[in-house]
């Protein structure tokens, strides 16, 4: 049977009609970003007139004022006098969320400083074609210190055909330990990209909190560059673990610098399982192996062999840590077993997560801010 001609064309237009919808909704979105952009980069680079187009000149800023516990409000003018032009500010501004519905929106914005962290409720209108901030409200929290968690960029397992990546379990148990203890946390990878998970298990409710977390998962998707890496921020580097690090961390000269940077200054460089390769070619400004006699653990050669991988691996992990002067310290396979020695922290397997976030976070809280003392 024909489809009749005025079918047809209604079809079309509906097809169209759809089509434009989306585009517009795609461009909506892509302009609120800006905006919330130009707030991130005009505050951070004290670029006022760039603050200013981001704002409506009618929108307010409130607040709950740290002495009175009262409502506090900024005009925009009066916010933009608080600030000192041409200042930089060591921060780092992620948009965490964005919603939007018709000519409405809202974003949520983590600003991250070294001893604070500020959330921005950001509401936005659709005004003559233009989104604007019309309102922000605000809170700060102070921030114990900053660490670095480093992932693979690495997608696959060899010549398998197999997937390997990150193992999310090593950065949940981590992240949310680091958390609640008040230290914010960044991730970096040698490719600053989002790579092949697994260890997802949601009945996990450590790693279904940092799935649901929506901050926890914007930054795992927000991975930096070593290069966008300051490591005068960070008083510690932990190296997450997964099959993939075997083949990206270890000569990725930018990651073994800033691990070395960081534990010079007396900070703390922590790894786990697989994670462990990312200190194989980490030397201190003295040429020295940063391993060598110190203990240490790692994924062992027993475990890669038990599930059936030793052949796949483009070497042995404990084999190579031995090789640069490691003690390498061995636990029966599967059990949780971590190893702290002159603030390198390090733990054997997945099951060792636990231990080794909790003694992470003792660490970084000794009286010096160092764990040179542990």
């Amino acid at each position: 049977m024909k489809t009749p001609y005025s079918l047809l064309i209604a079809l079309v237009l509906l097809l169209f009609s759809q089509g434009r919808g989306l585009a517009q909704q795609l461009s909506d979105e892509a302009q609120i970003r800006e905006t919330v952009t130009n707030y991130i980069e005009g505050r951070n680079g004290g670029d006022l007139e760039r603050l200013r187009k981001a704002f409506h000149p009618g929108a307010a800023l409130k607040f709950v004022d740290p002495g009175s516990k009262a409502l506090g409000e900024w005009s925009l003018e009066e916010y933009l006098q608080r600030l000192t032009p041409g200042e930089k500010l060591n921060c780092r501004g992620e948009i965490i969320d964005i919603r939007r519905f018709e000519d409405a929106a809202q974003a949520t914005v983590l600003l991250t400083y070294p001893n604070l962290r500020f959330h921005d409720y950001m509401s936005l209108l659709k005004i003559n074609g233009q989104w604007l901030i019309v309102d922000k409200t605000f809170a700060r929290s102070p921030s114990a210190g900053r660490v670095l968690i480093a992932i693979t960029s690495h997608a696959d397992l060899g010549d398998t055909g197999r997937k390997a990546g990150l193992n999310l379990k090593e950065v949940a148990y981590v992240y949310k330990a680091l958390d609640e203890a008040g230290y914010a946390v960044d991730f970096v990878s040698p490719k600053g990209k989002f790579t092949h998970l697994y260890g997802q298990d949601l009945n996990d409710p450590v790693i279904a909190w940092f799935v649901e977390n929506e901050e926890a998962w914007s930054r795992l998707q927000q991975t930096l560059l070593p290069v966008q890496v300051n490591p005068d921020d960070y008083q510690a580097i932990y190296f997450a673990g997964g099959h993939g690090t075997m083949w990206d961390f270890p000569e990725n000269s930018a990651l073994a610098n800033l691990a070395a940077s960081i534990y010079e200054k007396e900070g703390i460089v922590a790894a786990i399982c697989h994670g462990s390769v990312g200190l194989v070619n980490i030397r201190l400004s003295n040429g020295t192996p940063l391993v060598k006699g110190k203990k240490l653990t790692g994924f062992t050669n027993a475990e890669e062999t038990e599930i059936g991988l030793a052949e796949e691996m483009p070497f042995l992990l404990q084999t190579a840590l031995e090789e640069k002067g490691g003690e390498f310290t061995v636990a029966p396979n599967w059990s949780s077993h971590i190893e702290l020695d002159q603030r390198l922290l390090t733990g054997q397997n997945a099951q060792s997560v636990e231990a080794l976030a909790k003694e992470l976070v003792a660490a970084l809280q000794q009286p010096d801010g160092s764990a040179s003392k542990r």
